[in-house]
């Protein structure tokens, strides 16, 4: 028999209701799991709904035959049923085996005892279970755990890490996420075996580090354990003052990264590429690092033109990025301007900066690249200058004319300038 321990609200969405049923009025127990019912908890909604059932995987799959099934992993018991275009997890009670390599059990035994179930799994916020009438399972503590605001290894943190070294970087990730901290043994254990995660994808890694970095408590989370972050990446990353001033930074993957992996464009696409990031990523934080440092970047603090220069050169997105990465960096007693000058800059000025270049991008006549000019090529070719770069370069001159002023972006005083 479960050992219900309380009722909690559950803003269960109709599906998951009606697919707990079908398996109950089948006979099967039925529970939704995991980070839903922690997320629940917390009065925070989830975005996945698992389900872990006593069904074994063919009773499951007659209980939905009416429906779309997708076979995600029926080896070890879970297939994915399709309820109102939703894609629904549904897991069998299970016992793992040993983890040979680092992820996967060697073997799994089905079973129908739900406490098994939750036995193997990581943490014990992550161990609950729910009925549809909101019945509470929770035989490790899990509820107590979120209350104190821990993440606390089922069972013996060692095993679990060794099952899984992933699991190291997870506990980081959730207490980065929900501002926890990390139970006394389980941190000494993640301190104590890091280094196992270089065992682990490196894009498996990158999953979980770019849900650590967007975190609310990712700085005081990568500040304490830091050593821990480099072991497990096999690299180094930035030092504790820097980690720190992810506290005051926008939540921008590209930029967070800048900062983690900084100081310097090289190491942050070094970085980037070294755990198998996609390009884009490498490329938008690259770019905003190498702006961070480049002297020209003072351009924003000076006037217009100055500003529609930097957008003509950068675009709006890579130049308001690089300009908010500099105002972090400047909230750091080590980070001395040496891409800039000697003379600090505050973050809020680099903030007012970067305003008055989405002011710029607000006006209506606003012109700082070649597709907002009066003319174009045609309108170029057409006075009789020969098809070529010589058309391009014009149009660059042009441009230049109106940013600084001297002409405005009149199609008919543009042509007459270049006759």
């Amino acid at each position: 028999m479960v050992p219900f321990r309380d009722h909690i609200a559950m803003n269960m969405p109709e599906y998951v209701r009606r697919a707990l049923a079908m398996l109950e009025d089948a006979g099967f127990e039925a529970f939704a799991v995991g980070g839903c019912v922690r997320d629940s908890i917390l009065g925070r909604t989830p975005h996945d709904w698992d389900i872990c059932t006593a069904a074994l995987p063919e009773e499951t799959g007659a209980v939905f035959a009416d429906y779309r099934t997708i076979d995600t992993g029926m080896k070890h018991g879970t297939c994915t049923v399709l309820m109102d275009g939703e894609p629904l997890e549904i897991t069998t009670y299970r016992i793992d085996g040993n983890y040979s390599d680092g992820r996967h059990p060697d073997r799994v035994w089905f079973s129908r005892d739900l406490r098994e179930d939750l036995a193997r799994r990581d943490f014990t916020v992550n161990a609950m279970a729910v009925d549809r009438q909101g019945r509470l399972v929770d035989p490790f503590g899990g509820r107590a755990d979120l209350a104190a605001q821990l993440i606390r290894a089922v069972g013996k943190p060692e095993d679990r890490f060794r099952e899984d070294a992933l699991r190291i970087i997870r506990a980081l990730r959730f207490a980065a996420v929900l501002g926890f901290r990390i139970e006394e043994e389980t941190a000494d254990a993640v301190r104590s075996m890091a280094a196992l995660c270089r065992g682990t994808s490196r894009e498996r890694i990158f999953i979980e580090l770019t849900k650590l970095l967007m975190g609310d408590s990712a700085a005081a989370v990568l500040t304490e354990y830091r050593g821990s972050m480099c072991s497990c990446l096999g690299m180094e990353i930035a030092e504790p003052e820097r980690l720190g001033l992810l506290r005051r930074a926008p939540r921008d993957l590209p930029l967070r990264c800048g900062i983690f992996f900084g100081p310097g464009a090289g190491r942050v696409r070094n970085g980037l590429k070294e755990l198998k990031a996609d390009n884009e990523l490498i490329r938008a934080a690259e770019k905003a690092a190498e702006l961070s440092e480049d002297p020209a970047i003072r351009g924003v603090l000076e006037n217009d033109a100055a500003r529609m220069r930097l957008l003509r050169d950068h675009g709006p997105e890579d130049l308001c990025r690089g300009i908010r990465l500099r105002g972090v960096l400047s909230e750091s007693q080590s980070e001395i301007d040496d891409y800039i000058d000697s003379n600090r800059v505050s973050a809020d000025d680099w903030e007012n900066g970067c305003r008055a270049v989405e002011r710029i991008l607000e006006r209506k006549d606003a012109c700082w690249n070649r597709s907002q000019l009066a003319v174009n090529g045609g309108d170029i070719l057409r006075t009789g200058v020969p098809r070529g770069p010589e058309v391009g370069r014009i149009l660059d001159g042009l441009l230049e004319d109106v940013i600084s002023g001297r002409v405005p972006n009149d199609r008919e005083r543009l042509l007459r300038r270049i006759r």
